[in-house]
């Protein structure tokens, strides 16, 4: 369990945290690369300024979360639930996220490229500058 911890600065590459509990916690400026958190709940979590390269994180739990200058490259992140979540200035760059659920969200400067949301749930998502390329929806 990581429930309220600060991650700050914390490199967590090729971890293993599938299932893990991180409600509330803090990620900022962490090393996610190739870090699998299938299933993990980071439900109101905070994440900032942090590079994420590889993950593989279906199921994840993002809701109510925050997300601020964060970029995912090259990702798996199937059925990964942000609902009610806050991002700002986020990247999705070659991710895979079919059934991605936005519902309620808030998007802010938030860049798509080359990344698939097939089935993803949209519903009354708040949109302010949105930069969309290569993006496959369903």
């Amino acid at each position: 369990r990581l429930d309220n911890v600060s991650l700050d600065q914390t490199a967590m590459e090729r971890s293993d945290l599938s299932g893990a509990s991180m409600s509330r916690a803090r990620c900022l400026g962490c090393d996610l690369t190739s870090t699998v958190l299938k299933r993990a709940n980071w439900t109101s979590g905070e994440i900032r300024g942090a590079s994420i390269h590889g993950m593989h994180a279906p199921s994840l739990l993002l809701d109510n979360a925050t997300l601020a200058d964060v970029a995912f490259l090259d990702c798996s992140l199937y059925s990964a639930s942000l609902k009610h979540a806050q991002l700002e200035r986020v990247t999705l760059q070659k991710v895979d996220a079919p059934l991605l659920d936005l519902a309620f969200s808030s998007l802010l400067e938030v860049r798509l490229v080359d990344t698939v949301l097939d089935g993803a749930s949209l519903q009354s998502v708040v949109v302010n500058v949105m930069h969309l390329e290569a993006v496959k929806m369903r």
